[in-house]
């Protein structure tokens, strides 16, 4: 038995993205947005959620901020003289707290 179901899209508030997606986002779907810093991923996901969100149908909006690279480089930095200084293993996702 095979039911087809149709999928509802909703307009992002970007026309031209609306037409790229087929007519919007698919209805209860599930959204990653990913690319270079500073290309307009955080205003593109805030313009879409202005355009969408409604007391009926809330927006949630995770944002998950990337360690500058001169950070990564510091904390390997101090990973390394820490490992030539002690006998013990260094975990580098769990920082001193």
């Amino acid at each position: 038995m095979s039911t087809k179901v149709t999928i509802n899209r909703l307009a992002t508030g970007v026309p031209g993205l609306d037409e790229v997606l087929g007519g919007g986002l698919p209805e209860f779907s599930f959204n990653l947005i990913a690319g270079p810093p500073g290309c307009g991923k955080t205003t593109l996901a805030h313009q879409m959620m202005f355009a969408l969100a409604t007391p009926e149908r809330p927006a949630l909006f995770f944002y998950r901020p990337r360690r500058a690279a001169a950070e990564d480089v510091a904390l390997s930095a101090a990973i390394r003289l820490f490992r030539q200084r002690s006998d013990q293993p260094v975990d580098p996702i769990r920082q001193p707290g």
